[in-house]
């Protein structure tokens, strides 16, 4: 029995007096006070309800949203530049119901449409009429900003917080059917964010609060949405669901002109007939005069900001040789960015720099037809160039690894340097130093457990194409070998490997290395299997391998067994299927099995 304090009076009552990491949760105590019989029950930390926000937030992917961490110095236009064309879209966008619902902003890589994009949704975000945003981008799978089935839940969230309103209605639903979640894209759509606004609409503050709505919603990359059917099957979702809504919103699409994002606007019922405009930032009129402005802002501040700008001429560059920059770029940003980007490296002189491009932009191309696109090539050779030799070999390692971290339904660690210095066996800070002649076109993070990243999404498309890239392209077969390598090494160091006439034998200690292994074997097996497909010279139809760890439940066998044995039948299926289809004749036959899992054997002794 607990008795109140005598201090206290008749009526308080002191738990635990004095006591140390109590903790009770979902807990009934009934206490008697004095003689009687009257019972107080205490109830402490009662069982809230699930929130069904929280449990949205699981299928959303915050990191594409315009402030996001992820999306850190993102680009955007600089001061006086693109003022017609964002005066067009900003006219566009809060213009009446007349106005079309979409607008289709797009152009070849590098026109500057996400930063177009980041300028419109930052304006609109400070006049709080930002309703929703998401940047797609492929280069970072991990963070959920190229699945496409993230991108509904993100619009949902967005709308319950710009729209405080609507949150009733969208925890309503969630608590109805928690399933929802889960269920198609179109339901998704329909259920939750179109009736949402629906509901909200009809209210009668609606009236009165009808002009200051948020309803612009931009939606960046979406060539960058993994899959091309996802793609598609979005805009048509969006289009259907809110033609006939009592809200009307506003939502630019920003993508590559490709021919399957094109055939959508082109043929489907509701993106047709007035509801899309479309913007080809290919051929803006004012896009050289937006470049030349670039580039004199970046001068201007390399000129007044650049650790060594005491050994610039004032008068430095010549109105030519801005001139000559602004012809390689137009009508793609990306040509003049990354060359800004390049001259302004903080440990080298600025002028020296920008010498060396201009003798490489003053060569014409070799097919004037391909004329940008070659500008482009020719300064990313330039700058891949200037990796040192003894290091090329490990940096296109790494940038193979960056892009296969960005690919759907490939799971690498974060190609952060840590762990990159861990693969490559190589001292703290030596991954930095091998990519410093890369700081134009990637970005190191600013602690070394964070990814390493692209800064433009064509950077890939010019590694991974060898008519492009010629011999700097990258091959993936080597990063998925150099992965192999890893993770079969992970793998293999849990236990002591024997070998005897090349069969791979074992001698088990004890202790449970279920938790250690199982991740390991599920990489190794992702990373052989896919080794295959990238090291033909074109893809080929290689046969399905259904390679999965015996259930864990069976008695008797103990996690290494299978680790032993699963690592022998990648590699039998590597031998079996493998060797006619490798660029390497014998790569994966038996001798080289045997040699690749006796190197783990001598690092062990």
């Amino acid at each position: 029995m607990l008795s109140p304090r005598d201090d206290e009076g008749p009526s308080s009552v002191v738990l635990f007096n004095n006591a140390e990491n109590v903790q009770l949760q979902d807990t009934h105590i009934a206490v008697t006070i004095g003689n009687n019989n009257t019972n107080q029950n205490i109830v402490i930390n009662p069982k809230s309800k699930w929130d069904p926000i929280e449990l949205l937030l699981h299928y959303c992917a915050l990191d594409g949203l315009v402030d996001s961490k992820e999306r850190y110095d993102p680009p955007k236009c600089a001061p006086e530049t693109r003022e017609a064309i964002l005066r067009d879209i900003i006219a566009w966008a809060k213009g009446g119901v007349s106005t079309p619902t979409f607008l289709w902003l797009y152009g070849s890589a590098g026109a500057g449409k996400s930063a177009i994009c980041q300028t419109i949704a930052e304006t609109f975000r400070r006049e709080e009429t930002l309703l929703a945003n998401f940047f797609f981008s492929r280069g970072a799978g991990a963070s959920g900003r190229s699945n496409g089935d993230r991108l509904i839940p993100t619009l949902i969230y967005q709308l319950q917080l710009n729209l405080p309103e609507t949150r009733s209605f969208i925890k309503k639903a969630i608590r109805k059917d928690r399933s929802i979640l889960t269920s198609t894209r179109a339901t998704q759509m329909e259920s939750l964010f179109c009736s949402a606004l629906d509901q909200f609409s009809i209210r009668r503050w609606f009236r009165d609060l009808s002009g200051k709505q948020s309803r612009l919603i931009i939606l960046d990359g979406w060539d960058e949405c993994q899959d091309k059917e996802v793609q598609c099957d979005l805009l048509r979702i969006i289009a259907d669901t809110t033609a006939s809504m009592s809200m009307p919103l506003r939502f630019i699409i920003a993508s590559r002109p490709e021919a399957h994002i094109r055939h959508t606007f082109d043929i489907h019922p509701s993106l047709n007939n007035g509801t899309v405009r479309r913007i080809n930032l290919d051929e803006d009129q004012d896009a050289r005069v937006a470049i030349f402005k670039f580039v004199r802002t970046k001068f201007r501040n390399i000129l007044e900001t650049h650790p060594l700008r005491q050994h610039l001429d004032p008068s430095w560059p010549s109105d030519q040789v801005v001139e000559l920059l602004v012809a390689k770029s137009s009508p793609q940003f990306i040509f003049a960015s990354t060359a800004m980007n390049y001259i302004s490296f903080a440990n080298d002189r600025p002028d020296v720099r920008l010498n060396a491009i201009i003798t490489m932009a003053e060569n014409p191309p070799e097919d004037p037809d391909e004329a940008p696109l070659e500008n482009i090539d020719r300064l990313y050779r330039f700058i891949f160039s200037g990796v040192n030799s003894k290091h090329r070999s490990n940096v296109w390692t790494i940038l193979g690894i960056i892009h296969l971290a960005s690919r759907k339904g490939f799971t690498v660690p974060t190609p952060s340097p840590l762990f990159f210095e861990e693969l490559l066996g190589v001292p703290p800070g030596t991954v930095d130093i091998m990519l410093i002649p890369l700081l134009s076109v990637i970005s190191l993070p600013l602690t070394r457990e964070a990814a390493i990243k692209s800064l433009h999404a064509s950077l890939f498309d010019f590694l991974l194409d060898s008519h492009r890239s010629r011999d700097m392209a990258i091959n993936l077969a080597l990063a998925h070998l150099r992965l192999l390598e890893y993770y079969g090494h992970r793998v293999l160091k849990s236990f002591k490997p024997n070998f005897y006439k090349g069969v791979l034998q074992h001698d088990v200690f004890l202790g449970d290395l279920e938790a250690k292994c199982r991740p390991s074997i599920e990489h190794i097996t992702t990373s052989a299997l896919i080794a295959l497909e990238y090291t033909s010279i074109e893809l080929v139809d290689l046969p399905s391998f259904d390679i999965k760890l015996p259930p864990p439940e069976i008695p008797d066998r103990h996690p290494t067994l299978q680790a032993v044995e699963l690592i022998e039948l990648v590699f039998s299926c590597l031998v079996k299927h493998g060797t006619e289809q490798m660029r390497i004749p014998g790569l994966f036959n038996n001798s080289s099995r045997i040699r690749f899992c006796r190197s783990f054997a001598f690092r062990m002794e």
